[in-house]
């Protein structure tokens, strides 16, 4: 059922979902986190914790969490300026559209399609 779907388990880093996503033949998925403000919260918390959303990423995606408090150059690099932003990228690194900061699960299920 969709309320068994796991966790998300997130990656590290970048580089380790690109060799992980090229050898599964996914897509990565970069959550761009910051505790510390209310929307990352409400994304992280309401969002990426509905269980469909949960079901699809862990299906077609390979999961990055980006802490923008200590990635911030990184953050700005791949043009997220906001906590609770999400990337969407090709196996080997290619945007696949862009940057979204969802305000519903469905907004974030409609970009997974």
């Amino acid at each position: 059922t969709l309320a068994a779907a796991p966790e998300i388990q997130w990656k590290k880093s970048i580089a380790e979902a690109l060799t992980e996503a090229k050898t599964a033949s996914k897509n990565i998925l970069v959550f761009f986190a910051n505790p510390d403000t209310d929307n990352g919260q409400f994304v992280e918390r309401r969002i990426l914790a509905d269980p469909r959303v949960r079901a699809t990423v862990a299906a077609r995606f390979i999961p990055v969490r980006i802490d923008m408090r200590i990635q911030a150059d990184l953050a700005r690099q791949l043009q997220a300026f906001r906590a609770g932003t999400v990337g969407f990228y090709g196996p080997t690194g290619q945007p696949l559209r862009s940057h979204l900061v969802p305000r519903t699960a469905e907004d974030l299920l409609e970009a997974m399609k």
